[in-house]
């Protein structure tokens, strides 16, 4: 899988927006969606570093990837010595919410799908 982040700083205020790159989902990964549904990211709620740095942004659950990209504003004027730090780790965040959940969709089995095509015999005895 591919995603695609970019943060940018605008007036006193940095943007970021994440989102699956074209063409960014293997087949398989395409597959176990189409199977099993969009896996649900939690947007918002704690993003924590465990270093120094720790926030909560408001819900914001999204089905990935058809209700992405997700973004947040972080100012220098709120934050003016770590608005890019928290930037950062809302990029990275996002990023391993979709990882998590796209491997535990891996994980699923389909049980038995497909097509089963058998020749009978029915030849007399």
């Amino acid at each position: 899988m591919e995603t695609i982040a970019t943060i940018r700083l605008v007036s006193g205020s940095y943007h970021v927006e994440v989102d699956l790159a074209e063409d960014g989902l293997t087949p398989v990964e395409a597959e176990v969606i189409s199977q099993h549904g969009e896996p649900v990211i939690t947007a918002g709620g704690l993003f924590d570093d465990e270093i120094s740095l720790s926030y909560t942004l408001a819900d914001d659950d999204r089905k990935f990837p058809s209700q992405f990209p997700v973004k947040a504003i972080f100012s220098l004027a709120d934050f003016p010595s770590d608005a890019n730090d928290r930037a950062v780790l809302f990029r990275d965040e996002i990023r391993d919410r979709i990882d998590i959940a796209i491997t535990a969709l891996r994980a699923l089995t389909a049980g038995t799908v497909g097509k089963d095509i058998d020749n009978e015999d029915t030849t007399p005895a």
